[in-house]
């Protein structure tokens, strides 16, 4: 090229020179030095954009593309140093869905052509039988392939047929009242399939007064909190964890001192007479609990603190369930004593099997957010003097009787002591351990647990 550049410029003394030629050439010369322009680039997994803005930058060339082209786009990784822009582009767009192609100072962005699937791979079959625990074949059970619209359902005898699966599909085994079941297929192949069956909320056991039950067959107001639930309560009463959690139960802790009485009412108060207890029976282990749900001390009890509650010294971790009977389950075998409703309580029991070992710790802190805003002592004397004045008096203290102002005449008004903060301000640390040994064998049977809160 270079050379005839030179010839054409020699001849151009002699004779003239087509300038419209001279100037292609010219053209030609600068295009073939621009794609060799040197290209360094460090990127990892960097949107697309990112790798187009840093060629502009080192090139002067400019990318013409769509949105939707960008929205296809992978995240950009490279890391050459010195290359051309060409070797560049061909790195960067490898792994891309996209094609690149320069015109002028423009690189202008394509979508690459999509490769048609070869007729011939048309996938393999699979077909097999699904039945359930007993063997028994099981109509009309769902069969597909996760991720595609293939689907078909068992016949009468429990068989199936899908056809076109891929490799490395995912085949879906489903029917109503049992456990799904997933399996991997990579060829032709005749599968087997045993469905287990599903137990569901309505076939949870339920104690009730007169043996045990499933909510689908229970024809009584019968409410159930599990062991689960309990252990995921930080409560030292096994009563609170009932709390927000039965309908119709009401649970009212009566004051803020560790081991005090919590109120228990169903379904509202049968009586407005105070001396009538409307506290629910309490059964533990079919037995009923002789204090119920009374104070077990007499300290505070006339106050109306509530004593300490008899719970206080049952630990939570020992409680398989409780069950809250709410109508006529309760009166059933309990008569009137279960007129206000049955708490009935199932503790922990040793299971067959080998040696079990259950440790779970937990702590944790409470502390008052917020607090009721008091006057200090200096505001209260203000408050009283600013009274006396409106009642157009004089505080007084008769000596040897404080008179109707001891508060300004006799006590030290400066003094000043934050109830608040002395009460309610400090912060409750609290640390539970339990501990629980169990198992044994078909005849024998042992569970042994300790804790420590």
């Amino acid at each position: 090229m270079y050379f005839t550049l030179f010839s054409s410029r020699m001849r151009l003394r002699a004779k003239p020179f087509p300038m419209k030629l001279l100037l292609t050439t010219v053209i030609i010369v600068s295009s073939i030095a621009s794609y060799g322009q040197q290209v360094s680039l460090s990127l990892t997994n960097a949107p697309i954009e990112d790798l187009f803005r840093d060629i502009k930058k080192q090139t002067g060339y400019s990318f013409v593309y769509t949105r939707d082209q960008l929205d296809q786009a992978r995240p950009v990784t490279v890391s050459v140093s010195n290359v051309t822009l060409i070797k560049a582009l061909d790195i960067c767009f490898k792994e891309q869905p996209l094609s690149y192609h320069i015109e002028d100072r423009y690189i202008v962005i394509r979508e690459k052509a999509k490769v048609s699937t070869p007729a011939a791979d048309k996938g393999f079959t699979v077909s097999g039988t699904v039945t359930d625990e007993n063997g028994v074949p099981l109509a009309g059970a769902s069969v597909s392939i996760r991720g595609t619209n293939k689907i078909t359902m068992t016949d009468e005898s429990g068989a199936f047929i899908l056809n076109g699966v891929q490799r490395a599909s995912l085949l879906v085994v489903s029917n109503v009242g049992y456990n799904n079941q997933q399996i991997t297929v990579y060829t032709d192949t005749k599968l087997a399939i045993e469905l287990s069956y599903s137990v569901n909320n309505l076939d949870e056991t339920f104690v009730i007064a007169y043996g045990t039950t499933t909510k689908r067959l229970n024809t009584g107001s019968v409410a159930k909190v599990s062991k689960e639930e309990i252990a995921r309560q930080p409560v030292s009463n096994v009563l609170a964890a009932l709390h927000g959690r039965v309908p119709g139960v009401t649970v009212t802790q009566q004051n803020g001192i560790p081991g005090s009485a919590v109120k228990l009412q169903v379904r509202g108060r049968t009586s407005i007479n105070n001396n009538i207890n409307n506290d629910p029976l309490i059964i533990i282990d079919g037995v009923p609990f002789a204090p119920n749900n009374g104070a077990i001390n007499q300290v505070g009890s006339a106050a109306g603190s509530g004593g300490i509650s008899p719970f206080n010294s049952i630990n939570p971790a020992d409680i398989e369930s409780i069950e809250v009977l709410k109508d006529a389950d309760a009166t059933a075998i309990y008569g009137s004593r279960g007129a206000n409703g049955v708490i009935l309580i199932t503790t922990k029991k040793g299971k067959a099997g080998k040696a079990k070992v259950d440790f779970s710790y937990r702590s944790g802190w409470s502390k008052a957010t917020r607090t009721i805003p008091f006057m200090n002592t200096q505001q209260y004397v203000a408050m009283r003097k600013e009274a006396f004045n409106n009642d157009g008096l004089v505080p007084s203290a008769i000596a040897g009787n404080p008179g109707y102002a001891p508060d300004l005449m006799i006590w030290d008004t400066t003094a000043y002591t934050d109830l608040r903060r002395l009460l309610i301000g400090g912060t409750a640390r609290f640390n539970d351990a339990q501990l629980r040994l169990s198992g044994g064998t078909a005849s024998t049977q042992f569970s042994i647990g300790t804790g420590y809160t």
